[in-house]
Order: C-alpha cells, then sequence, then structure tokens
C-alpha cells in the first residue's frame, strides 16, 4: 500500500506541479478550462490504453512465460524509477520555467489554445504510463495485493491533488526541489528492492547462480508475509531470507542511482559556474 502510494504520489504531484502553472499563467484566458480538461482526459486514455497492452501481454505470456515477464517488467521499473529520479534532481526547476514560459506565450496570443491540451495530454500521459509501470512492478513482486495497490494509489492521488491545490491557491511554499527529495530517497529503495525481487525469480528459474544460497535468515524474527515484513519489503526490499545475488542487484542499483544523481548534478552545477580568467 505505501508503495504504491509513494510512486502515486510522486507522479501526480508532479502533474500537479505543471498544471499549476500552466493555470496559474493562464488564468485570463477564456475557455482554457475545455482545452485542459481534453488534455486530462486524453492523457488518462492513453496511460489506460498502455497499462490494457501490459496486462495483455501478461496473460499470453503463459506460466512459464509469466516469470520472465515479471522479471522483466521489475528490470524495466527499476530503469525509469531510477531514471525519473537523477533526471527530476536536474530538470525539476527547468520543467517549472519551461511550462512558465510556453503559458505566457499562450496567454499573450503567440500560441493556440489547443497547446494546452497537448502540454497536459503529454504529462498525464508519461506520468499516467510511468504509474502502471511502476504499480505492475509491485505487482510482480508478489508480496501485496490488488486492493493494497488501489488503498495505496487512491492515497498518492489525494495527496498529490492535496498538494497541487495547497500550491496553487499559495499555501505551500516550500521549494520544489525539497518537496522531490524525499520520494527520490523512497523511490531510490524501493528501485532497489525491484532489482533484488527481479534477480531473485531469475535465480528462482536458473537463469542467474544464487553466489550465496542463504546471506540471513530472520523469518523467525521479522517474517516478510507479516504487516510489517511487508511494509518493509516495499518500501525498502526487506528480504527475510536473501541469496547472494538478490544483494548484489540490491547495492548495485541503489550505488548507480545515487552516484549517477551526483554526477548530473555536479556536472550541471559545473557548467553553471564561470571559469575565471
Amino acid at each position: 500500500m505505501w508503495g504504491a502510494a509513494i510512486i502515486v504520489f510522486r507522479e501526480v504531484f508532479e502533474i500537479a506541479i505543471i498544471m499549476c502553472v500552466v493555470l496559474a499563467a493562464t488564468r485570463e484566458l477564456k475557455n482554457k478550462g475545455k482545452w485542459i480538461g481534453l488534455g486530462i482526459i486524453s492523457g488518462i486514455g492513453g496511460a489506460f490504453l498502455f497499462a490494457l497492452i501490459t496486462e495483455s501481454v501478461s496473460f499470453l505470456a503463459g506460466d512459464q512465460g509469466k516469470i520472465y515477464f515479471n522479471a522483466c517488467v521489475l528490470f524495466i521499473a527499476v530503469i525509469m524509477i531510477g531514471w525519473t529520479v537523477v533526471w527530476m534532481k536536474i530538470h525539476g526547476k527547468m520543467i517549472v520555467n519551461n511550462m512558465k514560459q510556453m503559458s505566457h506565450a499562450i496567454a499573450a496570443g503567440k500560441k493556440p489554445l489547443y497547446v494546452l491540451a497537448i502540454i497536459i495530454g503529454l504529462a498525464v500521459l508519461r506520468e499516467g504510463s510511468e504509474i502502471v509501470v511502476f504499480l505492475y512492478g509491485l505487482m510482480a513482486t508478489g508480496q501485496t495485493t490488488g486492493l493494497s495497490i488501489l488503498l495505496g494509489s487512491l492515497l498518492g492521488l489525494s495527496l498529490g491533488c492535496l498538494f497541487g491545490l495547497c500550491m496553487y491557491y499559495g499555501l505551500l511554499r516550500i521549494s520544489i526541489k525539497y518537496l522531490f527529495q524525499i520520494p527520490s530517497m523512497l523511490l531510490t529503495l524501493i528501485a532497489g528492492g525491484m532489482a533484488a525481487n527481479a534477480a531473485g525469480k531469475l535465480v528462482h528459474a536458473h537463469l542467474l547462480p544464487p553466489l550465496i544460497n542463504s546471506l540471513w535468515n530472520t523469518s523467525s524474527l521479522l517474517p516478510q508475509h507479516s504487516i510489517l515484513g511487508r511494509f518493509l519489503f516495499i518500501l525498502i526490499g526487506y528480504q527475510e531470507n536473501p541469496n547472494g545475488m538478490q544483494a548484489l542487484f540490491y547495492l548495485l542499483t541503489l550505488t548507480v542511482i545515487v552516484i549517477a544523481a551526483k554526477y548530473k548534478e555536479r556536472g550541471i552545477l559545473s557548467l553553471a559556474t564561470p571559469i575565471p580568467v
């Protein structure tokens, strides 16, 4: 539940930021509502179609193929989560600035109104598709139910919309940078857990060696099927009896995401720093 809530909140909040900027910059325009509404509906429709395609592919894969498919989905989710964390670390402010410029151009009559629908539609489609992959990744772990995914998604959606409304009406004055930091850290841990789970599936299918069959066994202290065990499994990738390959994938995923984010951030800062003459 909590993993789904964090994922959905993170993506919905990004959509909310874009919508807040667009709405604030074009608040004097007439008939903007129908174009924004069209963009939202189109984006949701595209994301829903993507979800249907994903489910159809999973169904056609069969029992043995589903193991490979779920492992692939988990790895895709890991890559997308890692890319999201790194990309937003650098480009969070840039998104807001670009949306402001585009919205002001529409308000000034330099851009047609249908551009609003395209901007909002693409934002909803992109984030919605990411939500589909991320949530399917959680389902593929086999440690969460459809109901908990649904409840977590509704919680994340509600919080994302609430934060967006507060931001629009000026009630929330926290820097966007800091608002993204906590979800990004949690997403990094979730990605590590997904990578470890995917590695476990491939070890079980004899496609990867376990390296070490059992690093530890805490099933008597904290069973993975318990409420706390499930909570920690989703949030930080807790495993009661992991093998060496799972631990390796977990640590490699965290290391790559953290180093990539730091490297990109330093690269941007070095480019922004004037060279002394």
